[in-house]
């Protein structure tokens, strides 16, 4: 009886020492679980060609007015693909690759309406394209981006499009910077094809010159909106945030794969400096129940009062884009970060949709309540962009996706296989080689077992490192390499 009562005292006082964490949004492993159920509320309709088709399976979207059936890969659907990938880098879970895949090649690897196409909606899906190849940029993939490759020669060097904003071809709406120079700057990377980064460079500094007002830092949607012939009830100019978002979602994911000695590039980082300070001081006004999002009205909040879920999730992306790569200071927008994604998880509803994402449109609308429940692709793509990026600021992660990529490539310490790590340590001391859990708690110290490989190569099966199915991150550093981190995932 006495050793019965011993051990329930024993139990009761482990329990009671045993430090307990709420998770939170902020979480890494939240982070992914919101992401999922995101991702796969989108990718559960019926069949790849109604996959998005606003108005099939019963989901609740609104009609698209610009779209019939079965267009599934125009640019609301390149967008929620844009999306997809970013779930794919966050996971490494390949089944959200592979349905990029089979999208891809249901449509095979064509943009929408065909290679001479001169709209920059319809080269949005190539962006998504081109990073599949990526994953794998082997001559037998070539077949990926080729159409995009023919696209591209006939826009920039057949139509010659001239001035850009002529509404008969080419980017005459701000929307446009999302859809088509992201898909520039990635087929540059796929096919090592510089030229057209500087049709790229050309191009939008032609555009900005016409539809961005260097007073504000915003885009107007179209030369519809100049202060000339519209305004605001309040006498501003009107920028729809939503048409703003789509701007500076473009930014950061052009130069994201514009390389760092390109000449022009300080004149793109400025601008996207420009861009996100205007947009962090929009955020939050005349909106007491989601103070982390902004309205659809960049500059006239109190006659457009209603918070909106697309663009937020376009701005929180781009803002933590900012901050991993240094473009952006932590302490200033980190704040601001953390509460869009707050209140765009709290949009979230329990079938996965992102609600309060405005209707197709093309300016600021005083009254969303009919938008209250409305979800749409290119809102959730942008929520998987802006959690990946939410994810690897949970895991302590930097721009170092390019140094882990030359270890692991060279087998320089350790490379991941289904079931374990391969370690390849390039010396026999100084060896670290670390795991931590996604909220950051050391979970592994293989170091020591790199000591005793000399330079050897050794498998170490996940069980054996203790660790169950989940993310996590690898901490890896020699004498010769310095610490770089990867985000593992089994």
């Amino acid at each position: 009886m006495k050793s019965r009562l011993k051990l329930a005292v024993f139990i009761c006082v482990c329990l009671l020492s045993r430090q307990t964490f709420a998770l939170t949004e902020y979480d890494a492993d939240s982070i992914v679980n919101i992401m999922k159920r995101v991702a796969k509320y989108r990718m559960t309709y019926s069949d790849i060609a109604n996959l998005f088709n606003h108005t099939s399976a019963g989901k609740g979207d609104q009609p698209n007015p610009y779209n019939g059936t079965n267009q599934g890969n125009d640019w609301d659907v390149g967008s929620f693909m844009t999306g997809l990938m970013a779930m794919y880098y966050t996971s490494q879970d390949t089944a959200y690759l592979n349905f990029a895949k089979r999208w891809a090649i249901y449509f095979n690897w064509l943009p929408w309406n065909g290679i001479n196409t001169t709209s920059a909606d319809n080269m949005c899906c190539t962006q998504t394209y081109s990073e599949i190849y990526l994953t794998n940029p082997v001559a037998a993939n070539n077949v990926m981006i080729a159409s995009t490759k023919s696209c591209l020669t006939h826009y920039f060097d057949v139509v010659k499009p001239n001035p850009p904003y002529s509404r008969t071809n080419g980017w005459w709406w701000c929307d446009a910077l999302y859809m088509a120079p992201p898909a520039v700057a990635r087929y540059v990377k796929a096919s090592n094809e510089n030229r057209f980064l500087d049709s790229l460079d050309r191009y939008w500094w032609s555009v900005t010159k016409y539809l961005y007002d260097t007073t504000y830092h915003f885009y107007y949607r179209d030369d519809g909106f100049f202060p000339t012939v519209q305004k605001c009830p309040n006498g501003k100019p009107m920028f729809w945030s939503c048409g703003v978002a789509w701007a500076i979602g473009g930014l950061a994911r052009v130069l994201d794969y514009m390389p760092a000695t390109y000449a022009n590039r300080p004149k793109w980082v400025a601008q996207f400096k420009d861009m996100c300070a205007a947009i962090k001081a929009e955020q939050g006004f005349n909106n007491t129940s989601f103070d982390g999002l902004w309205t659809t009205s960049m500059l006239d909040h109190p006659d457009f009062p209603f918070p909106e879920t697309s663009g937020s999730a376009f701005f929180c992306f781009a803002m933590a884009w900012g901050v991993r790569n240094g473009l952006l200071d932590s302490a200033t927008y980190t704040p601001a970060i953390n509460k869009a994604w707050r209140d765009l998880v709290k949009n979230i509803g329990t079938d996965g949709r992102l609600k309060l994402c405005q209707h197709v449109d093309w300016m600021p609308r005083s009254d969303l309540s009919g938008d209250v429940n409305n979800s749409s692709p290119e809102g959730e793509g942008a929520f998987l962009q802006a959690g990946y990026e939410m994810y690897l600021k949970a895991t302590g992660t930097t721009n170092v996706a390019s140094e882990v990529k030359k270890i692991i490539n060279r087998r320089q310490g350790f490379s991941i296989t289904r079931t374990g790590f391969v370690l390849e340590p390039t010396t026999a001391t100084h060896s670290s080689f670390k795991i931590y859990s996604s909220s950051g708690r050391l979970v592994a110290d293989l170091s020591a077992r790199l000591h005793t490989l000399g330079l050897g190569v050794s498998f170490v099966p996940f069980s054996m490192a203790g660790l169950a199915s989940g993310i996590y991150t690898a901490e890896y550093s020699t004498d010769k390499i310095k610490t770089v981190k990867s985000i593992i995932s089994y």
